[in-house]
């Protein structure tokens, strides 16, 4: 690749980073004139143009389709994204492992849905039961550094997820596409 390729290729991207903080943007205010009442014309307008600037293929893998092998396993990985770029779900798999993620926004308030996959925080919290039965199990036989190091920084990644779930929940936009 040459380097006015990598140029295009690095302004394009940073084109698509834009246009989706806008579309995330656009999303926001469209949940938040619903919430508030009485805007139901300006939100159908936003969500029209919305569609409107999308690109008009169904939901479609945004390109990260991942096979990767780790500690002997393959893991195959397809990431979605809906018709305006927002994340939409996707797999995750391997032997042992089939994982789907959320696809989409649970809402808010009375508007708020179950889950219909999974998230990255469940996840970790699986993770993390399985190396404390490893540090327990048969009397602590199979306690180890590593399994206590690896443990400490899974539960810092939860920390840090939980932090931004807070911080979202703060500003009102949990549960959204805002971001």
């Amino acid at each position: 690749m040459t380097r006015s390729d990598r140029e295009d290729a690095e302004w394009g991207g940073a084109i698509r980073r834009k246009l989706g903080i806008a579309r995330g943007h656009l999303s926001g205010l469209a949940q938040d004139l619903a919430e508030t009442g009485g805007w139901e014309e300006t939100v159908k307008e936003i969500e029209q143009t919305m569609r409107d600037t999308a690109d008009p293929s169904p939901p479609r893998h945004s390109g990260i389709n991942n096979e990767r092998d780790t500690m002997k396993q393959k893991i195959t990985e397809t990431h979605e994204i809906d018709m305006i770029g927002n994340p939409a779900g996707g797999a995750t798999t391997s032997n042992g492992i089939a994982i789907t993620w959320q696809n989409g926004p649970l809402g808010r308030g009375a508007e708020r849905e179950e889950p219909n996959g999974a998230f990255v925080e469940g996840v970790l919290q699986a993770a993390i039961g399985r190396l404390q039965f490893y540090q327990t199990a048969s009397g602590g036989k199979f306690t180890c550094r590593e399994n206590a190091i690896a443990l400490t920084k899974i539960e810092e990644a939860l920390m840090w997820l939980e932090k931004r779930t807070a911080d979202r929940e703060a500003r009102r936009v949990e549960g959204t596409h805002t971001p």
